[in-house]
This record gives structure tokens, sequence and C-alpha cells, in this order.
């Protein structure tokens, strides 16, 4: 009878536990913000190659824990993403800091993964109210993330470089939990103001070449216009180096209308650095800081290499213009970017890579005297150590005094105890 009982309260148990269980696993929901149809414009996807993604979302049905995020992608990659709270319009939302912060990457695959095969779920760790957010991708290093694009959402609006994509909606799902505990802190995991902005077009170049030799030129040059935030880096996207390094002289200017024009003027940046990949397929983005912020606006980069660099061909992009021997290229773009950051402090300065300075003339040597042999007696006591002789043998004395006393304590003990 006991065994029964005991057989009883532990399936109550068993019970009770998996209602609750399920209690709170009925309380969670995945809510799709798109429609399963196609795109209007007839695409499938936009990347983070191509620009900044984003997407407003109004979440209903409970707090705003997480986010299903399914993707096409190429590992290696890694993308930020960044959720704010939407406040007006999309300008004045992004000039606010995010709520949260996270990178969804992967580095193991070794073959594209499609949507629905390694879906990323982002689980916040906290809970949002309901209402209006902006989710904004961001490409961090190596490969982009493709976006899948369906048909118009009720509950989104979809964004690309800050415009409204009209008609359009990207497959994303908010995780909604009725139940759970309000926790609004924000959490940012990395520095959400910087921004890495592709310049190049997406696919192959027209005249078929899938790289040029820096090496085989007097110079390569890229123009483009930098937003979004003060211009302090570049990025040489899948550094591409035949010899495992690069020592390459780096210039910037700012873009005066036409290339002639533009490199009469001054650089505001010169530098030469070395770069180093990790060998043949071990294509890395290489990051350049200037440890400068300059604002926003057209800029020409020209670089010039007479050894490994290499430079990615992609096909041209509206308002990039790249340049050979001091001649547009016509067929396409150099696979670079640049840098952004929207809360650095501006700091135009000219940088210019120090010059070494002349080696002074030499000066006479004065004449070599012979210098008197070193005395080999000791040193004569100074005044201070004449003052601490008496007080060291006093204290030398107390010493040995209390060494005897303490001998003499010691026997006397001894006696007594025999």
């Amino acid at each position: 009878m006991i065994k029964t009982k005991k057989s009883i309260l532990i399936a109550l148990v068993i019970v009770l536990c998996a209602v609750s269980y399920l209690g709170i696993c009925a309380s969670e929901s995945i809510v799709k913000m798109h429609i399963d149809d196609t795109a209007p414009d007839g695409s499938r996807f936009k990347n983070t190659d191509e620009g900044v993604v984003a997407v407003m979302l109004d979440v209903k049905g409970g707090k705003f824990v997480g986010l299903v995020i399914p993707s096409w992608y190429d590992p290696p990659m890694s993308t930020a993403i960044m959720l704010y709270k939407w406040d007006t319009d999309y300008q004045t939302t992004i000039s606010n800091r995010p709520v949260f912060t996270d990178l969804i990457e992967d580095s193991e695959e070794s073959s594209w993964v499609n949507p629905g095969e390694k879906d990323f779920r982002v689980d916040f760790e906290r809970a949002f109210a309901e209402g209006k957010y902006l989710l904004v991708y961001k490409k961090h290093t190596d490969h982009a993330l493709h976006i899948p694009t369906h048909a118009a959402h009720q509950d989104s609006v979809a964004y690309f470089n800050g415009e409204v994509y009209e008609d359009v909606s990207y497959r994303v799902s908010c995780i909604v939990n009725p139940s759970a505990e309000l926790n609004e802190e924000p959490n940012i995991l990395f520095n959400d103001s910087e921004t890495i902005v592709p310049t190049y077009g997406i696919g192959a170049s027209e005249d078929g070449e899938s790289f040029i030799q820096v090496a085989n030129l007097d110079s390569a040059a890229h123009m483009f216009t930098v937003l979004g935030g003060k211009f302090t880096g570049f990025v040489f996207n899948s550094l591409f180096l035949e010899t495992g390094h690069a020592d390459v002289e780096f210039k910037i200017y700012r873009w005066k209308g036409n290339y002639a024009d533009t490199i009469k003027e001054d650089p505001i940046y010169i530098n030469s650095f070395e770069l180093t990949s990790g060998g043949p397929d071990k294509y890395a983005d290489f990051k350049v800081y200037f440890e400068r912020a300059y604002a926003e606006g057209d800029y020409l980069v020209v670089m010039e290499c007479y050894d490994g660099l290499n430079l990615w061909t992609h096909a041209p992009k509206d308002g990039v213009t790249s340049f050979l021997n001091d001649e547009e290229y016509e067929y396409g773009t150099f696979k670079l970017s640049y840098i952004a950051d929207r809360y650095a402090e501006l700091d135009e300065r000219p940088f210019e890579t120090p010059v070494p300075t002349d080696t002074p003339a030499p000066t006479d040597t004065p004449a070599i005297t012979d210098t008197p042999a070193p005395s080999t007696s000791p040193p004569k006591a100074t005044d201070d150590d004449k003052q601490m002789w008496p007080f060291s043998i006093i204290i030398g004395v107390i010493a040995v005094i209390a060494v005897v006393v303490i001998i003499v304590i010691l026997r006397n003990n001894k006696k007594g105890k025999d």
C-alpha cells in the first residue's frame, strides 16, 4: 500500500511538472513578420555586402523576448544585429543607443547554409514591452548575411540603407511571451557605433576579371561617399596576398569633382603599413584604423604597392569609381569598405608617416686623458657613519643581554620541571 501511494505521488509530481512546463512553453510563441509570397520586385534577398539592412517590427501579443533569423550565408560569416526602440522615424531611431546588440556568426560550416537549415535563434535574456522596434543588420567580418525578401507585411516595414524598401518584408520572426517579467535593461555586447560599409557592387566585374595585381600598376584608387558617421577606418575585404604580406603606401584625399584635380591637392592622410594574411585561401578582412575621425563626404583612396597585394573586382556600384593608373576602371569596383563611427569626435588633423630626421654631423672627439687608477684602500667613514657607531654598539650589547636572560630563564624552567 505504501509503495502504491509513493508511486501515485511520484506520478502526480511528474504530471504537475509536465503541466507547468507545457504552460510555460504555451505562453511563448513565434510570430512571423513576413508573408511567404515572393517580393513584388522579383528579388530573393538583400545582403550585408550591399549595405545596411533594417526592418521596423510592430511587436504584439506579449513581451518581446527574442528573434528567429533565417538566412543564406557562406561561412565564415559574422553579422552584427542591433535592436532599437522605434522613435518617430528611421534616422531619429538610430541616433539613439540600441537596447540590445549581438553577433550572429558561423565559422564551422563548409558550404552554403540555406534558410531553415540553421536559422539563428536570438534570446534576449530579458523582456521588452510590446511596441515598435527597429532591427538593424550590419556586416561585422568575413562573408555577407543574405536576408530573404518577401511581400509586404502589415506589422513590419523594410529598410535598405536608411530608405523604405517599398512593398517588401524581410524573413524574420519575433518571439513573444505574455507571462515574461518585464526587463528592459539595455544589453550592449560590442561597440555598436562602428559600421563597416561596403563600397563595391554585387556580382562579377563586367570584364570577367576576378582580381587585379597592384604590383603591376603605378597606383590603384577608389572613390566613394562616406555616410552614417565619421570616417575612421578602411577595410580590405577578403584580403588576397600572393606572398603573405604587402607593403602599401596609402593616401586619402578629399574628392574635388574629378581625379586629376583631387590628386593635385595635399592628401589629408598618408601612411605606409604592412598587410599580412594567414596564407593561401585565408581571405580575412584587414582593417586599417586612422586614429582620426573625418567628416562625412566624398573621398579618394590611393594605394601603391610593389609586391603581393591583389584587389578583388566586383560589379559597378552607383556613387563608387575605381581607378587603375589614374584612369577610370569602367568594368567594376574593388572589394573595399570604409568604417564609419556615429559617435566619434571629429578630428581632422593631418596625419603623415613620420619622416626620419637627418643624422647629425659628428662632433670633434675630445682628447682622451689618462684616468687615474681607482684606489684599492677601503673607503673612509663618513660623518653619518661616525654618528651611528656608538648607537650600533649599544644595540649589540642589548641584544647580547637579552639572549643571556632568555637562556637563564630556560634553564630555571628546566630545573623546575626536574
